[in-house]
């Protein structure tokens, strides 16, 4: 009997680790399909940069394809209190670059689905460290 309660609480430790997880941990659906269908099928995935993730490699990855003329897509995580907020970055084939803007409130008040919204960008500036890892430098009037 005593290995079963071992058994038990074990299982129990592992259940109540796992509900500190959060499910905004993965990128939202709708923004995965946004950012597929604006870089294209043949597109490179440069990966997804959670909070505090180290994004030396995705950055890499994105100036790199860039370099090469090749299409890219990567996304970030953002600090929401009450909300899952992401964004995105492509470069389309026609070396296009956008930022996508995804928010959800994690409230579920009615009426709160969640939106995603696309940016036309002049180019795609990158931060290894401190705030966004992305910023885009809009073209006035793109969309």
């Amino acid at each position: 009997m005593p290995r079963m309660k071992r058994s038990l609480t074990a299982l129990f430790a592992i259940l109540a680790a796992a509900s500190n997880c959060r499910a905004a941990d993965t990128v939202p659906d709708a923004l995965v399909k946004k950012l597929a269908a604006l870089a294209g099928p043949d597109a490179v995935d440069c990966g997804t940069l959670l909070r505090d993730s180290d994004r030396r490699p995705a950055i890499a990855c994105a100036t790199g394809a860039t370099a090469s003329g090749k299409s890219w897509h990567l996304a970030e995580q953002l600090e929401g209190a009450e909300s899952s907020i992401w964004q995105g970055a492509v470069r389309d084939n026609q070396g296009k670059f956008r930022v996508v803007f995804y928010e959800a409130d994690l409230t579920s008040a009615p009426g709160s689905g969640p939106t995603v919204s696309v940016l036309l960008c002049r180019e795609i500036v990158f931060s290894v460290k401190g705030g966004d890892a992305m910023e885009c430098q809009p073209i006035p009037g793109g969309s």
